[in-house]
Order: structure tokens, then C-alpha cells, then sequence
């Protein structure tokens, strides 16, 4: 952490406040008439281009984002896919889970 820290840019940035504009002050930049969900993600992603490819490319699915629970799924599709295996008990605190052929 001192390292990093101790970097010129990292002073540069010690006291670097992010700018709180109003929300009259944002309306007045991206447009008075938008709704509350294109507002922000004007202020948040800016271009209108880069908003226009994001609801093209539609909502995530599964099989192209990792979620929470992607490892476990993952780990037990795995296991489950292995013939020399006859169990798989996995335990933890608050937590035992068997399966088995």
C-alpha cells in the first residue's frame, strides 16, 4: 500500500473529490425530456453510441457472463461429468452437500 501510495499520481489524486453535480445541473446537460434510466446512463456511460450498442447486445445471459454462482455450477458440472467417481461430498461451515451415483 505505501508503495503504491507513495506514486506521483497517487498524490496527485490524495484529495481528488468526484464532481456531485445536481440533478437539474444533469438534466440540463443530457436532456431535459429523457427518462430517469437514460438520464443515468448518459451521465454514467456518456456516448450515445456506446448506450445504442448496449441495448443492441440485449440483456446477459448465462453463458456469457460469470455470475456468483458460476465456480460451484461449474465445479459440480465437473465432478458430475467424471466416471470414476461414485460421490463428492462437499462440506463447510453451516454447509455439508453429498451427491452420488
Amino acid at each position: 500500500m505505501d508503495k503504491i501510495t507513495s506514486l506521483p499520481r497517487a498524490k496527485e489524486l490524495k484529495n481528488w473529490q468526484p464532481p456531485e453535480p445536481s440533478l437539474q445541473e444533469v438534466r440540463n446537460q443530457f436532456g431535459a425530456n429523457l427518462s430517469d434510466d437514460d438520464l443515468l446512463l448518459r451521465y454514467i456511460i456518456g456516448s450515445d453510441d456506446d448506450i445504442a450498442a448496449m441495448y443492441a447486445a440485449g440483456p446477459p445471459s448465462a453463458d456469457r457472463y460469470l455470475g456468483a454462482a458460476t465456480p460451484l455450477r461449474a465445479l459440480l458440472g465437473e465432478l458430475l461429468n467424471r466416471r470414476d467417481l461414485r460421490s463428492v461430498s462437499i462440506q463447510t461451515k453451516g454447509l455439508q452437500l453429498a451427491i452420488g451415483r
